[in-house]
C-alpha cells in the first residue's frame, strides 16, 4: 500500500464539513491508523453481537446499550474507567441550561478526563436513545443540542452515538463538522476493519492522550486543518481580487 492510500479509510466514512484535512491526517498518521490487537477485535465483535441480539429482543432495555458502550470506550479504546465521569456523577460545569430540549438542563452521558484532569476534558459523549440514525429525523434536534452543549461547555470535541453509529463532532464558534462510523461495518470485511482502526487511532489514547509536544493530538489536527483551510481561502480570495482588478 503506498503512502497516499494508507488513510483512505477516512474518505470512506460519512462526514460533513472539514474535520481533518487529508494533508494534516497524512502528516499525523504517516503509516496509517493503528490496528487493534486481535484479541480486542474479537472481544468487540462478540460484544456487538450480544448487544444487537439483546437489544432486538428488548428494545427498551438501555442497560444493554450501556454495557456495549462500556466495551467500546473503555475496553476497546483503552480509556481507564476511572477517567470517565458518567451520568449522575458528571460535574456541573458540563451541564448547561437548554430549556428548548426536553427540559431545563442538557448534560452529557459521559465525560473523558484523562487521568482525572477536569480542566482539560478530551471529549463529551451523548447517547441517542430514540433515533435509528444519529442526526437524522428526530435525531436532528439531538445533534443540534449536542453542538450547543459542546460550545457552551467549551469542550469542542464530542461523540454522539446510538450504539450503532458513532459520530465524532467538532463544534467551532460559528461552524460544526463531523465524521461518522457504522459499528456493523467494522466486522464485515477488511475495509470496515480499517475504519475501525481509524476510530481507535483518533478516539483512543493515540488521539486523546497528551504527548511530549501536544496536549491533545486529535484537537490539534482538527485546529490545524481549519487554520490551513483559512490560509488557503485567504490566498484564493486575494488572487480572485487581483484577477478582478486586472
Amino acid at each position: 500500500m503506498n503512502e497516499q492510500s494508507v488513510n483512505e479509510w477516512y474518505s470512506e466514512l460519512r462526514q460533513n464539513g472539514l474535520l481533518i484535512s487529508s494533508p494534516i491526517l497524512d502528516s499525523w498518521l504517516v503509516e496509517g491508523p493503528l490496528s487493534p490487537e486481535e484479541r480486542k477485535y474479537e472481544q468487540l465483535r462478540d460484544a456487538y453481537t450480544t448487544y444487537i441480539t439483546r437489544s432486538e429482543a428488548n428494545p427498551s432495555d438501555h442497560t444493554v446499550l450501556y454495557l456495549w458502550l462500556d466495551t467500546v470506550f473503555e475496553q476497546f479504546l483503552g480509556h481507564d474507567p476511572a477517567w470517565w465521569q458518567k451520568y449522575n456523577q458528571i460535574d456541573e460545569r458540563f451541564v448547561v441550561d437548554h430549556s428548548s430540549f426536553s427540559g431545563a438542563k442538557l448534560r452529557p452521558d459521559r465525560v473523558l478526563c484523562i487521568r482525572g484532569d477536569l480542566e482539560n476534558p478530551r471529549f463529551l459523549v451523548l447517547i441517542e436513545h430514540e433515533a435509528r440514525r444519529v442526526g437524522m429525523g428526530r435525531g436532528r434536534a439531538v445533534y443540534s443540542a449536542f453542538v450547543t452543549l459542546l460550545r457552551e461547555t467549551g469542550v469542542p470535541l464530542g461523540i454522539l452515538t446510538n450504539g450503532s453509529q458513532f459520530r465524532l463532532v467538532y463544534a467551532g464558534l460559528d461552524f460544526d463538522a463531523w465524521l461518522e462510523w457504522e459499528a456493523d461495518r467494522w466486522f464485515e470485511d477488511a475495509v470496515g476493519r480499517r475504519q475501525l482502526s481509524g476510530f481507535l487511532t483518533l478516539c483512543g489514547p493515540h488521539g486523546t492522550c497528551p504527548t511530549e509536544n501536544l496536549s491533545n493530538p486529535l484537537l490539534h489536527a482538527v485546529s490545524e486543518s481549519r487554520s490551513k483551510q483559512g490560509e488557503l481561502s485567504q490566498v484564493l480570495g486575494e488572487q480572485t481580487r487581483e484577477a478582478v482588478e486586472l
